[in-house]
């Protein structure tokens, strides 16, 4: 399908469960709405118990502390973890919505059993991603260190080498570094149609199938940056969050194609049988 076909179809698909839509509004916003009762809770503690000038963002720019780090990290993570939760809810909301809803009882009834693999996957994605992403921060470092000694003293040829070094490699490895996220970028969908898969056979997966196809990708976030746009800058978002993420979905099981076997219908029937011999049992 082209990019048009997939917004097309999303757009339909929409309009034909507008209770998805709702459930996914409700869902956002009461995420976006923890987080900032969250954050304002952290401000209020530090400004009672410890600085009453507080200001997140005055202690970004006026110089941060290891303390003020390490509570920024915590929170990033706690965060993190309560965005993935609700993106997990709501991927398997879609999926359900593109399945016929076959599954949608057994879900509802084990949210724990679909939600703690993705959590799982989210966060050994996120750690994975900063131990390949770390090589680039070196080199970054290295720039600023002698970008600052050339500043205040002149460089010898040797810094003048290793600075240039550490340009090319910081190019080389963030160009390297879009190509394999996008080669990942299946990950999170293979593990909402099989919670029970392997982390590194997901990864193996993906950038099987994403090869030679990342111009695809990004042809199709190109031609969805006028949708997402607004998502900063409209609030409320109304349909622009639902419609986003049902293109996605679409997208993604056109690439995945026959490798998208969802494996919770076969879940949900099994459950299904063992419901049924339990209550003849009881009988």
């Amino acid at each position: 399908m082209t990019d048009k076909e997939i917004r097309r179809l999303a757009r339909e698909r929409l309009a034909e469960n507008t209770d998805i839509v709702i459930i996914s509004i409700i869902y956002f916003f009461s995420i976006v709405i923890m987080l900032h009762m969250c954050e304002a809770f952290v401000s209020s503690v530090i400004k009672m118990f410890m600085d009453p000038d507080y200001s997140f963002f005055g202690s970004l720019f006026d110089g941060i502390s290891f303390s003020d780090l390490l509570l920024l990290v915590i929170r990033m993570l706690m965060y993190y973890v309560l965005i993935a939760i609700i993106q997990n809810i709501l991927l398997r909301y879609y999926i359900n919505m593109n399945d016929g809803g076959e599954s949608e009882r057994f879900v509802s009834r084990h949210w724990s059993r679909m939600i703690s693999p993705c959590l799982l996957g989210s966060m050994k994605m996120l750690f994975y991603k900063l131990l390949v992403t770390s090589p680039l921060f070196f080199g970054i470092y290295g720039i600023q260190h002698f970008r600052t000694k050339g500043i205040s003293e002149q460089l010898t040829m040797i810094d003048l080498v290793c600075f240039m070094l550490c340009i090319g490699f910081s190019i080389v490895w963030a160009g390297e570094l879009v190509h394999y996220f996008i080669s990942l970028s299946l990950v999170k969908y293979i593990y909402a149609i099989n919670p029970r898969a392997n982390f590194f056979d997901a990864c193996d997966l993906s950038v099987k199938l994403m090869d030679g196809k990342h111009m695809r990708v990004m042809s199709f976030w190109f031609g969805m940056l006028p949708y997402i746009f607004p998502a900063f800058f409209v609030y409320p978002l109304l349909l622009i969050y639902p419609f986003v993420t049902e293109a996605k979905l679409i997208f993604c099981h056109e690439i995945m194609g026959s490798y998208w076997q969802d494996k919770i219908p076969a879940m949900a029937r099994r459950w299904d049988r063992q419901q049924k011999r339990l209550s003849r049992n009881r009988v």
